[in-house]
Order: C-alpha cells, then sequence, then structure tokens
C-alpha cells in the first residue's frame, strides 16, 4: 500500500539541508554583533552571580542603603543630597557636621554619675525600707547616660567610631537592645541572678531617649530655627 503524506527523504540529504541553513544565517549575522551579544552575556552573568532571579544583588543593596541611613548624622536624615555618612570598613565615615562629643567630660555622664554615686553611697543606706524607685528604677534610667559614653569612648581609641559626634540615636538603640538582652534575660534565665522585670527595660529605654535629647539639643534648636530664618529672609526680599 503506497505510503500517504509527504515524499521521504533521505538522511543524509536532510543533514545537508540543515547544514547549509544554519551556515546561512552564520553568514548573514555580522561579527560585530555576536561579540556585542557575547559581552552582554557576560555582564549579566558578572552582575548577577547567583542567577538572575536569585536575591544576592538586591540583599547587598538593601544592606549598603541601611549602613548609608545608619551611619548618617541626625541631621542629615532630613537632607535629600549629600548624606553625611556612608558605609566603611570601620562602620561610618566621619560626619561633616558632627560636633565635639565630651566622653567623660560631658555634662550629662557628669551629671548622671554623680546622682548614681549620690544614690548609691547616700540615699540608699538611709532609708529604713525598701524604695523600687531609688534602689532600682533610678539606676536603671542612668544606664544609657553613665555607661555608654564609655564604651564609645572604648570604640573610638579602637577605630570603630570615626568622629567624635554625639551619641546617635542606632546607637543608644543598639545598646540598649543589648543591655536589656543581657540583664533581663540572659542573667536571670542563665546565670540565675537578677530578675526578668520589663519596667527595667523601659526605664532603660527612657533613660536613653532623655539622654539623647539632651546630646543632641543643638542640632535640634538649628532645625526648629531653620525655618522661622527661611520665612524671615523671604520676608524681607
Amino acid at each position: 500500500m503506497p505510503a500517504r503524506g509527504y515524499p521521504k527523504i533521505p538522511r543524509e540529504q536532510r543533514d545537508e539541508s540543515n547544514l547549509g541553513r544554519i551556515e546561512a544565517r552564520a553568514t548573514s549575522v555580522p561579527a560585530g554583533v555576536c561579540k556585542e551579544r557575547a559581552t552582554k552575556s557576560s555582564v549579566q552573568i558578572r552582575r548577577h552571580p547567583l542567577g538572575p532571579g536569585s536575591f544576592g544583588p538586591g540583599a547587598a543593596s538593601l544592606a549598603r542603603h541601611v549602613a548609608l541611613q545608619l551611619c548618617s548624622s541626625p541631621g542629615s536624615l532630613l537632607r535629600a543630597k549629600n548624606p553625611s555618612g556612608a558605609a566603611t570598613g570601620n562602620f561610618c565615615i566621619a560626619s561633616k557636621e558632627a560636633g565635639s562629643f565630651g566622653y567623660w567630660r560631658d555634662p550629662v555622664f557628669l551629671l548622671s554619675f554623680v546622682i548614681y554615686a549620690f544614690n548609691r553611697e547616700v540615699i540608699k543606706p538611709s532609708l529604713s525600707a525598701y524604695s523600687p524607685f531609688f534602689h532600682g528604677h533610678l539606676d536603671d534610667c542612668l544606664l544609657v547616660p553613665v555607661a555608654l559614653p564609655v564604651f564609645l569612648l572604648v570604640y573610638r581609641r579602637l577605630g570603630l567610631r570615626p568622629d567624635d559626634a554625639p551619641p546617635r540615636w542606632w546607637e543608644i538603640a543598639l545598646h540598649t537592645a543589648v543591655w536589656s538582652f543581657f540583664y533581663k534575660w540572659f542573667g536571670p534565665m542563665v546565670l540565675h541572678h537578677g530578675v526578668a522585670d520589663m519596667v527595667d527595660v523601659v526605664c532603660f529605654a527612657g533613660g536613653g531617649a532623655g539622654a539623647w535629647m539632651f546630646w543632641n539639643w543643638g542640632s535640634k534648636l538649628k532645625w526648629l530655627r531653620a525655618p522661622a530664618a527661611a520665612v524671615t529672609m523671604t520676608e524681607l526680599s
């Protein structure tokens, strides 16, 4: 019975026909286009070492953005141009608007240390009954103002802090979180020393927030004076 459909073509003839079409297509494309396509492919491979759909490039970009924001001074966070901090090997570069922080000579540190020493040596021994404020909460509120300048001075001497700017908000928040974890969870649960009291954590955070306001009060006043000065210059013009 005769076969239906297209006539059967010998295998050798099909191979020669396919090879001829491939050669014709290769000769019709200029050599420069092939080189350009190869260059683009290699660039894409270098840009995406883990694959085009991987999270590596996006995660690296996000990490750089977070480091840039954290290492910027508080004043630069309100400005879209010329950020004063950027990520480097030692956490951040020196802030152009950084003031001079006295560390152990800082007034907030000295006053807090005097209050802590007076409470420890005078007030506590003179009390006949236990006082939750003087025996506990007052010292918790003074933790950040007393301890943080000492830590920052050590970081400065070790080269981990590039300038003498007042403590930044993220430095206060980071140390407060670490101290809260250590004193109010690791100590009571693991070392079986101390009391896990969330009120103490609130005192840590409140003392840190108050100290941050005093340490950065000068920059806050500049922020408040800037709009009034702009209005005055507009009225004069």
